[in-house]
């Protein structure tokens, strides 16, 4: 694994400075993530100053992550396609034809193994190391909670891998760690959240939820808390199929449901009225969001990209200083999946200069709305896990547990936000007849309600080889790519282990059908 290897020599050391807040649009604790400091390991990590700056540097090392994110959980769906002229590397994922060689399929691989690296090299270091105790358990549990999130996309997308849990410090190690398999992945993952849920805080006292003891301040917004690392479980359960857990999970989140707790409350989660306000860059990190990237304008690429990816290149440009890209352009049939009158419509597939529900390469989402000044100066953060979804992962737990009248309960709440006050003939509420039209019920709506949020590529393939190869082959018949249809099989249900991988260690198996 000398890709791993390489980067634990060095630690980006990240200059932390706190900002002021405002009322409308909080900043986050990370302001400065892409101007480091490269110090050898063995000089750093002498004081808890040097601790603070290293776990903020592994939350900046998230950015570069999930900038790139949307095109292995999106364009790869059926919620993007990638018309004709536009750039080969999101092409090849819209297509299928990506293979082992693929730049994406590398970095990608290559990201999530350096953040891990450096939570490695934390959790080694703050050990044995005396400092405020509170403060030394708190930052365990961040690094932790990081660590499982980064090996729960790499099991996800790659399936066997390579797991190191301390840093790798020779070649030895690095060409010879070995691949494990898939099930000992997860063990790790919940291992390392049940680990942090006892270890971070319940909430930002910014939130205005009432808390006792170790809480965070405004000046600590976009850390970990206890809520995220209830979301995330939950989330591993329902993908693993432990639905008994993940109910009982996903319900300490839920104020009202029958596994709340008396903290609950704590927590301070809820759906916001009006859709389009979860979005909004006057409303960043709100009470929906559990928990997000966190990026910010300004002239230090600090920001993010999105608008920039997502919006359709037509001219005039829709942005007012840089002409977007259009790599993220939405497909006809994720417009139609919005019933009439849906109030998130709007909002997630907004249809510029097209005949609705016709035209190919006109939608795109409005969810990162924005006008940068250049690439790397968007204001947008990437949501990783908010309320809506822990509510549809609930639904789709309690459903497959046979629980239908709670299912529906929990995903009708969904459906009534997205009526938005109008009539309940709106966006009616579903009712129940088999098992599996519940389960599809669930899913679609899964669909139109986390669209263009990196949901849609594990939702499918949570639902099953038959649904994920028949949904991928319609969609890119009615995109007018008939003739890569057939490219789409079970096999493409994880992406190659990178070519350079199975170079560097003989020992390592390539996927299946690569």
């Amino acid at each position: 694994m000398q890709t791993i290897k390489r980067y634990n020599t060095y630690f980006i050391i990240i200059c932390l400075a706190v900002a002021g807040l405002t009322a409308g649009c909080r900043k986050s604790f990370i302001t400065d993530v892409n101007s480091p400091s490269r110090i050898p390991v063995n000089e750093y990590y002498k004081t808890q100053a040097d601790f603070n700056a290293a776990l903020t540097g592994i939350y900046g090392t998230l950015r570069s992550i999930y900038d790139k994110f949307w095109i292995m959980s999106e364009v790869t769906s059926d919620n993007v396609m990638v018309p004709l002229g536009n750039a080969a590397n999101t092409k090849n994922f819209d297509w299928f034809t990506y293979n082992s060689t693929e730049s994406q399929v590398q970095s990608t691989y290559l990201g999530y193994y350096t953040t891990i690296a450096h939570c490695n090299n934390f959790l080694l270091r703050i050990g044995s190391f005396n400092m405020d105790t509170v403060l030394k358990s708190r930052w365990i549990g961040e690094a932790k909670f990081i660590r499982a999130m980064m090996y729960f996309d790499l099991v996800r997308f790659y399936g066997n891998i390579p797991m190191p849990l301390v840093p790798i410090t020779t070649d030895s190690m690095a060409y010879t760690f070995p691949q494990v398999g898939a099930t000992a992945v997860y063990t790790q993952i919940i291992s390392d959240l049940q680990a942090a849920e006892t270890l971070v805080p319940a909430n930002y006292a910014a939130t205005g939820a009432a808390a006792s003891g170790a809480v965070y301040t405004t000046n600590d917004i976009g850390r970990v808390t206890s809520g995220a690392v209830k979301a995330l479980l939950g989330k591993v359960y329902l993908t693993t199929g432990d639905y008994t857990k993940a109910t009982a999970k996903l319900e300490e989140l839920i104020p009202g449901a029958p596994g709340a707790t008396a903290t609950t409350p704590l927590f301070g989660y809820s759906l916001l009225t009006k859709y389009s306000d979860v979005f909004s860059q006057a409303n960043k990190n709100n009470a929906e969001i559990i928990f997000n990237i966190q990026y910010t304008s300004g002239p230090f690429s600090e920001g993010s990209n999105f608008t920039y990816y997502f919006y359709p290149n037509v001219k005039p440009s829709l942005l007012s200083y840089i002409q977007p890209q259009a790599l993220g352009l939405l497909t006809p049939d994720l417009f139609k999946a919005f019933e009439p009158n849906d109030s998130r419509t709007a909002t997630s597939c907004s249809n510029q200069g097209a005949t609705a529900g016709t035209t190919i390469g006109n939608y795109y989402s409005l969810k990162y709305q924005d006008n940068p000044l250049a690439t790397y100066q968007g204001n947008c953060n990437w949501i990783v896990l908010r309320y809506a979804d822990v509510l549809l992962m609930e639904a789709e737990a309690l459903a497959n547990n046979d629980d239908y009248t709670n299912a529906l309960v929990y995903l009708n709440r969904v459906r009534t936000r997205a009526r938005n006050g109008q009539a309940a003939t709106v966006v009616p509420a579903r009712v129940f007849s088999t098992k599996a039209q519940l389960l599809a019920d669930i899913l679609k709506e899964r669909r139109v309600e986390l669209s263009m949020e990196g949901q849609r590529w594990f939702d499918l393939l949570r639902s099953g080889a038959t649904n994920f190869v028949n949904t991928l082959q319609a969609e890119l018949k009615a995109d007018g790519f008939s003739v890569n249809a057939a490219n789409v099989t079970a096999t493409k249900m994880l992406f190659p282990i990178p070519f350079r991988e199975l170079n560097l260690n003989a020992a390592y198996v390539p996927n299946p059908g690569y």
